[in-house]
């Protein structure tokens, strides 16, 4: 009878030790304080963001029109997430027995975010990247805020670690402030003095070169894209950065405007051609480009679809895009993975169609940032 008792339990126990043997999955990071709403999306589920709630690799946290956000990463990075943001946790690796191979990825979507360096990039400096829809930021072991405004434009100013978010009344000049390099496709500059700040318009045009900004009295929220701080100078911060992004763009214009020779004003040939180069089509773009040549804007195309992509067991794979030109000569097909944040553009004959599929409802377009562009033109009749 002891016997037949026996081989159950040893069953059992033999199920523990495997359960107790099985290492959990470590999050990297988590929330330490919380105000109004957020959330986290992971993979394809999203859960509301709490006090205490673990953060993955591959998290994107977003928050609503009252929400912050305040994140602690295991090697003591912290960043502060205010209203209407969003944030990608896209790369993080550490090791605190070997420190110096640690990376960490960030990219914020929109709205304002401050990041303070930890363990990561003070060890290894080259191993954290911190993107924006316009611009990416070299950390050299510093706190500084981001904002990015719906259309990607981003403001960058470089904070003393003593900055206190809710009483900025406490700023001083005192204490120790790092240095970053914010770059783009056409430039790069070095912020490294408390309050410094740069502005990105697109990220085809040089970064605006460093100015200081009085933050006396400015919390750290959203109203920076409503109102960017003034230059301790007294402009007007983002008219600053839109003259400086209008003479890089149009070198020619700015000297033309200055009464300068053409060729002695503005930024150098190579910036502005590495500009040039850089720029994505939009559908706007398309549509002038064809009222330019034919003197009136496009009519839409006469059939569009998006459907899902189903498997054998009817379970969604993807999307599929199409359209047919008007004259039935052109046709486009494009197979997208479900969970694409892409917008598709078709010129077909100088009818131009697009579908965002940015938090799309379909078979509505989507209203938010895509996170990438796949543009095609289709010009003459196909081959016989």
């Amino acid at each position: 009878m002891a016997s037949l008792i026996s081989r159950p339990v040893t069953k059992l126990l033999g199920l523990l030790c495997l359960l107790f043997a099985t290492p959990a999955l470590a999050g990297i990071g988590s929330i330490t304080e919380m105000r109004g709403v957020g959330q986290i999306k992971r993979g394809p589920a999203a859960v509301s963001a709490n006090r205490g709630s673990g953060i993955e690799k591959m998290d994107t946290v977003s928050t609503n029109s009252q929400g912050k956000i305040h994140i602690v990463f295991v090697d003591q990075t912290t960043v502060n997430i205010t209203e209407n943001s969003r944030l990608l946790i896209d790369d993080f690796v550490f090791d605190s027995k070997s420190s110096s191979k640690g990376r960490l990825g960030l990219k914020v979507a929109l709205g304002t975010v401050r990041y303070a360096s930890g363990a990561v990039a003070h060890n290894n400096p080259s191993g954290v990247n911190i993107r924006t829809p316009t611009a990416t930021i070299a950390v050299r072991g510093t706190d500084f805020l981001m904002s990015v405004d719906e259309v990607g434009k981003t403001t960058v100013i470089l904070l003393p670690s003593c900055y206190d978010d809710e009483d900025p009344t406490k700023i001083t000049d005192n204490c120790p402030t790092g240095s970053i390099e914010v770059l783009t496709a056409a430039g790069l500059v070095t912020l490294n003095q408390p309050f410094q700040a740069t502005m990105v318009e697109n990220s085809y045009t040089p970064p605006l070169a460093p100015v200081k900004v009085n933050m006396t009295m400015r919390q750290v929220s959203n109203s920076l894209q409503i109102s960017a701080p003034p230059t301790t100078a007294g402009e007007n911060l983002a008219k600053v950065s839109k003259t400086s992004a209008t003479k890089a763009n149009n070198p020619s214009q700015a000297a033309a405007d200055a009464n300068q020779d053409p060729d002695s004003g503005g930024f150098p040939f190579e910036e502005v051609a590495v500009a040039l180069q850089s720029r994505q089509n939009t559908p706007d773009d398309l549509s002038r480009v064809y009222a330019d040549i034919n003197g009136e804007l496009p009519k839409k195309t006469i059939y569009t679809n998006v459907s899902p992509v189903l498997n054998k067991k009817l379970v969604q794979i993807g999307w599929a895009y199409s359209a047919l030109s008007p004259d039935k000569e052109q046709a486009a097909t494009v197979w997208l993975p479900k969970n694409t944040e892409v917008e598709v553009i078709v010129s077909q004959n100088g009818v131009v169609d697009a579908y965002n599929f940015m938090n799309q409802k379909w078979t509505t377009p989507g209203d938010g940032r895509p996170q990438g562009t796949i543009t095609i033109i289709q010009n003459g009749a196909p081959p016989k």
